[in-house]
């Protein structure tokens, strides 16, 4: 799959991605035509003018390079164990689904 200049492969995408144009918050699986098209759909004025907003918020918030390393850093500590848990999850179904079939 190649987008935008980038070569993207399914295994990248991960269950848990939070639907932000629902307003249940529910989260769903992306396959991978539903990120294909995402990812080729033009990007609005409104959206642009949105992500700009959020980086130089974070650019002011954290000016320098190690500010913003400390912060990922952080921030991966967070989110690693959350992601490690939702993939333990899936395996588990996956493989209780392959041993009742």
């Amino acid at each position: 799959m190649e987008a935008r200049g980038r070569n993207l492969q399914p295994d990248i995408i991960r269950p848990g991605v939070w639907n932000r144009r629902s307003s249940t918050k529910r989260r769903f699986f992306v396959t991978p035509e539903e990120l294909e098209q995402e990812l080729e759909r033009p990007i609005s004025d409104t959206e642009r003018e949105e992500v700009l907003s959020l980086v130089r918020w974070f650019t002011n918030r954290y000016p320098s390079p190690e500010a913003r390393l400390a912060y990922v850093r952080r921030a991966y500590g967070r989110w690693a164990p959350a992601i490690g848990r939702e993939e333990r999850k899936l395996e588990s179904r996956s493989g209780q689904s392959a041993n009742n079939g």
